[in-house]
């Protein structure tokens, strides 16, 4: 900042502290503006009191420290021009629903836009590039959809801003692994494991002992997704590491390693909790948690309100992989399930329900889900339901509500796919018969919004009728009803902008 720059702030501090103090107390505000450019151009405004002094002054050094700031120019960043555009520019119709998106309307459909716009081959309108970019800067749901309907000069600007940095995946860089940051590192880890699992935990193995505990969590949550058997050993090694996250992730990617050595042991250790008599389950936890129990992640201490040995019992029910009991009794997991009995019947249920959220078994979280829907916390409900193909995630939600169950609004406005017909008609059905109610449920009105944005676009020309008198004119559900008509009307102007190609694929952020 050059003395003439300090100078103006200068003045701008002493307007800030007049104001704080007030005009009555403290020193009097100037009579007259300070003598420097923008105290001239003040000095031209009449004013009859030292308070319009103040506020005319306040007003234009604002201004002038805005309009007259010297552009900051950083090192590194990219000059010159952008490169000339291949793709045609978005319409004026769906340019305008874009602006009134960046302002805060209807803000959660905004990666709908960005899929329309990326299915029919053209870019975001430059005036709304710098907004669009901020935003996806922000929010993780639209980068994925940027890189293809920014453009030429989309990509020039983020090369400007390096707020903007995190929005498009690095290039892959041959150095990243060596020299990136824990970003670029982290995707590096990525793109090697999809061409050399091994290599890449050979590397990530060589290199543990220096990387910040921050980074070993980050790096190791990329190992985990798609573990290979070579990991075991890594990861047995790293259920001891002091860091409780280090130690859970460990435990996630082993889950998913039937063959390993760890599953093994913690099978052997399962089966002797648990009994088989025609087809009947019953448990005898553990009396002791053993050194090798310890050393293989069983926590010794139990949460408040469980006993010691339901605890131990639990975690390793947890870890035993889900096809020990399927090939060793020959019965279903519906069947397995149905057959949990005696005291420790819920501890059984309760180690059969984190193991197959932490090995993501769709049939074991069906069989669960499909038995338990009444007894279980959301937090389990929620990944259970995750576990499940779309197709039948859909069926456990409506098998729950047609039993009363009002959960599954909760799982259908949890989970952020996109609604079939089926199930989007299904939907409308069972809220019509919600809204038939003089009163209801004031957190279901809340969600008709987020309901409409999930709606299969074939039953937009449904939504407008069949609603009972009290969903209208002031009811209880009015507000409900009018913020499902409001979206689904807003999607049809983006569905007009562009041509339809379904199912659609946008999310909607829980608020």
């Amino acid at each position: 900042m050059d003395r003439h720059e300090d100078l103006v702030s200068m003045s701008f501090a002493r307007l800030v502290t007049a104001a704080m103090l007030g005009t009555e107390s403290g020193p009097r505000p100037p009579s007259a503006p300070a003598a420097d450019e923008p105290g001239d151009l003040a000095s031209r405004f009449p004013a009859s009191s030292g308070e319009e002094t103040l506020l005319i002054e306040a007003a234009v050094r604002w201004t002038w420290e805005r309009a007259g700031r010297r552009p900051v120019r950083e090192a590194g960043l990219e000059t010159g021009m952008a490169p000339e555009e291949d793709l045609p520019e978005a319409g004026a119709a769906a340019g305008s629903l874009l602006g009134r998106m960046l302002l805060g309307e209807m803000e959660f459909l905004l990666d709908e836009w960005l899929e329309g716009a990326k299915r029919c081959g053209v870019r975001i309108p430059a005036e709304h590039l710098p907004a669009v970019l901020d935003r996806s800067a922000k929010d993780r749901r639209l980068r994925g959809r940027i890189e293809t309907v920014c453009g030429e000069r989309g990509r020039w600007l983020l090369g400007q801003n390096p707020e903007w940095s995190s929005v498009l995946e690095p290039e892959p860089d041959s150095g990243d692994w060596e020299t990136g940051d824990i970003s670029r590192r982290v995707v590096a880890l990525r793109r090697w494991r999809l061409s050399d699992p091994e290599s890449a935990r050979a590397a990530l193995e060589t290199s543990w002992p220096k990387e910040a505990a921050d980074d070993r969590t980050a790096l190791l949550e990329e190992l985990v997704v798609a573990p290979v058997p070579s990991d075991a050993v890594f990861l047995e090694s790293l259920l001891r590491d002091r860091r409780r996250e280090v130690r859970r992730l460990a435990e996630r990617g082993l889950a998913k390693l039937p063959g390993s050595g760890y599953a093994e042991r913690m099978a052997d250790r399962a089966r002797r909790c648990l009994s088989f008599d025609a087809g009947r389950i019953e448990a005898v936890p553990p009396v002791a948690c053993d050194a090798g129990m310890v050393r293989d992640g069983v926590e010794t201490r139990p949460p408040a309100a469980t006993g010691e040995r339901a605890w131990w019992m639990l975690q390793v029910l947890a870890a035993a992989p889900l096809g020990t009991w399927e090939r060793e009794t020959g019965l279903t997991p519906e069947a397995l399930v149905d057959g949990a009995a005696g005291e420790w019947r819920e501890q059984i249920l309760d180690g059969w329900t984190q193991a197959a959220i932490r090995q993501g078994n769709p049939a074991w979280a069906e069989a669960v889900l499909s038995r338990r829907f009444g007894s279980l916390e959301p937090s389990a409900l929620r990944p259970l339901a995750r576990c499940l193909p779309v197709p039948r995630r859909e069926t456990s939600i409506l098998r729950m509500l047609d039993a009363g169950n009002g959960t599954g609004w909760d799982l259908a406005d949890d989970l952020g796919h996109s609604w079939s017909v089926a199930f989007s008609r299904r939907m409308l059905r069972l809220l019509r018969l919600e809204t038939s109610k003089p009163m209801g449920d004031w957190e279901l009105r809340n969600r008709f919004g987020r309901f409409a944005a999930r709606l299969h676009p074939d039953t937009f020309p449904e939504v407008p009728a069949g609603w009972p008198e009290s969903a209208h004119d002031g009811g209880f559900w009015a507000s409900g009803l009018d913020a499902m008509t409001s979206v689904v009307a807003f999607r049809q102007q983006i569905l007009s902008a562009f041509p339809p190609l379904f199912p659609a694929t946008h999310s909607v952020p829980r608020t």
